[in-house]
Order: C-alpha cells, then sequence, then structure tokens
C-alpha cells in the first residue's frame, strides 16, 4: 500500500473512532442516571449530565480528576484496595456506598460497576452507574424504627391488659369455689370489682381500636 493509501487507512480510522466515541457520548447523555467512565489508573475519562445533577461538578471540572473526587476520604482505602481490585477481578459488581457531592454534602448510593475492553478483549477501563438510594435508606431506617416502636407498644400493651385480666380470672376463680359460703354482700362487691376491671379494661381496647383506625387513615392519606 502506498504512502497515499496508507495515509487515507489510518484517516479513515481515526474517523471511525471519533464518530464510535461521539455516537458513545450521545447515548450516556441520554441515560437518566449517572454514568461515570474511567481508565485503569482511576482517572475520569467520561461524566454525563445526569453525573453534574448528581455530584454538582460539570464535565470540565470532573474529567481528569481521580474518581476519588466523589468518595469521602475515609473511603479511599476501601475504594483502591477493595472496590477497583474488586472490580478488575469480578469483571462486574454492585456497592452500597455513602458518596459525596461538590458542596461536600453525602448520599447513599448504589453504583452498578462494570469493566470495559477493547476489541481484542483487553480490560482498558471502567464504567459505573450510580444512583441515589437516599430516599430507600430513609424509608428503610424509618421502617425499623417504627417497627421498634410497634414492638414496644404492644409489649406496653401485654403488660397494661396482663394485669386486670389476671386479677378478674383469679377473682372469678375464687368466686366459683366459694360462692356457696359468702354472702350476697361479699359477693355483690367482688362482682362489682370484676365489672369495673372488665370495665376499665374495654375503655383501653376502644381507645386502641380507635387508635387504630387513625393510623389507618393516616397510612391512606399519605399513599
Amino acid at each position: 500500500m502506498s504512502d497515499q493509501g496508507q495515509q487515507a487507512s489510518d484517516q479513515n480510522t481515526k474517523n471511525q473512532i471519533e464518530e464510535q466515541i461521539r455516537f458513545q457520548s450521545q447515548i450516556m447523555e441520554q441515560i437518566r442516571d449517572s454514568v461515570i467512565t474511567v481508565d485503569l489508573n482511576g482517572k475520569i475519562t467520561g461524566w454525563n449530565h445526569a453525573s453534574f445533577r448528581l455530584f454538582q461538578y460539570t464535565p470540565e471540572e470532573a474529567i481528569g480528576e481521580n474518581i476519588s473526587l466523589v468518595y469521602p476520604e475515609e473511603s479511599y482505602d476501601y475504594l483502591n484496595q477493595e472496590i477497583i481490585p474488586g472490580l478488575l477481578s469480578k469483571k462486574r459488581m454492585e456497592v452500597e456506598i455513602s458518596l459525596l457531592r461538590k458542596d461536600q454534602t453525602r448520599f447513599d448510593a448504589m453504583v452498578s460497576l462494570s469493566v470495559l475492553t477493547d476489541r481484542e478483549g483487553n480490560t482498558n477501563g471502567m464504567i459505573g452507574y450510580t444512583l441515589d438510594i437516599s430516599a430507600r435508606k430513609k424509608a428503610e431506617a424509618a421502617l425499623i424504627e417504627a417497627k421498634a416502636t410497634k414492638d414496644k407498644f404492644f409489649s406496653l400493651l401485654a403488660h397494661d391488659l396482663n394485669g386486670p385480666i389476671g386479677g378478674v380470672s383469679e377473682l372469678l376463680n375464687f368466686m366459683r369455689e366459694r360462692h356457696t359460703s359468702m354472702s350476697q354482700e361479699d359477693l355483690h362487691v367482688q362482682i362489682s370489682s370484676c365489672a369495673d376491671t372488665v370495665g376499665s379494661t374495654y375503655a383501653l381496647l376502644e381507645d386502641l381500636l380507635t387508635w387504630s383506625s387513625t393510623q389507618r387513615c393516616l397510612i391512606y392519606t399519605s399513599d
């Protein structure tokens, strides 16, 4: 092949590569999730608009920086000793981790990672899709707190019901065994005591049912 033909071939290959890069960039910009690509040294090579919305860094600010830019300092060792080596070994992985915005606020994130390869199949970079899962984590924490509150509530309720019901049970057993030897006045006193205890316990249950109905209405309203 002549020098002129070789130059034309090289230019054609260069154009194809540039066209492929433009096409990949367009795809990244259309993805609503944050998509970040890095080379094997951790240097950011791709940063779509969703990454700007999530992390607040413009592409001009982020590209060329190390990916540690979005990691808290205490996570550097985890990033360099666990995440990157693990990804290069497994080729694909997911991690939940706290990440850092430009304004230094943190958020909980789910990061799906994969390796990038060239045409020969050699690893030449990494790509990560990042989702902000702060709302989900808060909901999970609220659910755990609600369960703990519910468990505590039912423990207290069981204690509050156990005393009166146990007392009524003992009193009724006593009257069943001794009623023939008890005077009418004593029976009246004991029956009145049972009625008062049952009445207060019933009122407690009524309050519980009212509260339960209110909570269901609040749940439906929030939905």
